[in-house]
């Protein structure tokens, strides 16, 4: 222990060393059955004399303290020392619940009911007494301590709090505010912190404004993006515009997306869920105007898989001939 606090076996902190119990029965068993491989006397008597642990049972308090278990340690306090309530007192005040000491009770001279101490001692590897402490260096040491107790209790609590934290799904990183000083996309509830939130990750429906469509507007279909362009440029309109009308009409529940969800134009969202939100604002213009389109665009007959069809995909003719703004059909509806 003179190199490391460290249980040769188990490798954590060493709280106490005993003897062995396992290991001696066996080396007495073995001794019993083989006589002739024990020590000589006079050997074990040189060993006796260099053993510097000479009680059963040592309490180590620190990396180079030892603290024993036993008798036969010299006394070193008058019999003015005695136990009050677990703790030291030596007459001018406590040595404090926490001094790495033994004490050996003398039952000869109780005095006015008190328990007297005969040794108190702490005892460290090279077999020297550790430095006396008085009562007040005892309790600044106790003071000390507490506060140390609470530093960790709090660095404890702080790493607790900090776990529950929301990460932000731009940067990735821990909010450094708690959940309710930062925004949060009204379509993924999912959270962002508030340099990401400055930096553009989400903002509000109403201040967005598209330019044209997304490439996944449409079920894909190119043939059905180029007759919804043709009809907003035709009108004079905008993406923006529509997109404003729609958000507008989408608040009065004139139109209602087809996932069923209802948003405010103060909602926040980010840029991939607005794609998708975009996308549905789309389609619902694109089934509302089908009347308005011109006749060989409106009359065409629907396609059987509808918007799940996955020929419209690479086989433009198929995507000309057939409309894939519709749902696909049920077997009772042939």
């Amino acid at each position: 222990m003179k190199r490391s606090v460290e249980c040769p076996q188990c490798r954590k902190k060493v709280a106490e060393v005993k003897k062995n119990a396992t290991l001696n029965n066996l080396i007495e068993k073995y001794l019993d059955k083989h006589p002739d491989m024990k020590r000589p006397q006079e050997e074990i008597e040189e060993l006796e004399k260099t053993n510097k642990i000479t009680v059963d049972v040592v309490e180590v308090t620190n990396k180079s303290s030892v603290q024993p278990t036993g008798a036969n340690i010299p006394s070193l306090f008058s019999s003015s020392h005695f136990l009050d309530g677990g703790r030291v007192f030596n007459g001018g005040g406590f040595l404090g619940s926490n001094l790495a000491t033994f004490a050996v009770a003398n039952p000869q001279s109780l005095e006015n009911g008190k328990l007297p101490l005969q040794p108190v001692v702490s005892y460290n590897l090279d077999n020297e007494l550790s430095e006396s402490y008085s009562g007040q260096e005892m309790e600044e040491l106790d003071e000390a301590e507490e506060e140390n107790a609470e530093e960790e209790k709090a660095e404890e609590e702080k790493a607790v709090v900090s776990a529950l934290l929301p990460s932000c799904t731009s940067c990735l990183q821990k909010s450094a505010v708690s959940s309710n000083q930062t925004q949060k996309c009204a379509s993924c509830d999912k959270f962002f912190c508030l340099l990401c939130v400055s930096k553009g990750a989400i903002t509000r429906l109403q201040s967005k404004a598209p330019l044209t469509m997304n490439v996944g507007c449409l079920n894909k279909n190119i043939i059905e993006q180029q007759h919804l362009t043709r009809y907003i440029h035709g009108n004079g309109l905008t993406f923006t515009q529509v997109y404003e009308n729609l958000l507008n009409d989408l608040v009065a529940k004139k139109i209602n997306l087809r996932s069923g969800r209802t948003f405010k134009k103060e909602d926040e969202m980010c840029d991939l869920c607005f794609r998708q939100f975009w996308n549905e604002l789309l389609y619902e213009y694109r089934t509302s105007i089908n009347e308005s389109l011109p006749r060989e665009v409106s009359q065409r007959p629907k396609c059987w898989y509808g918007n799940e069809c996955r020929t419209q995909l690479h086989n433009i003719e198929h995507a000309k001939k057939y409309n894939h703004i519709c749902d696909k059909r049920n077997l009772s509806q042939t």
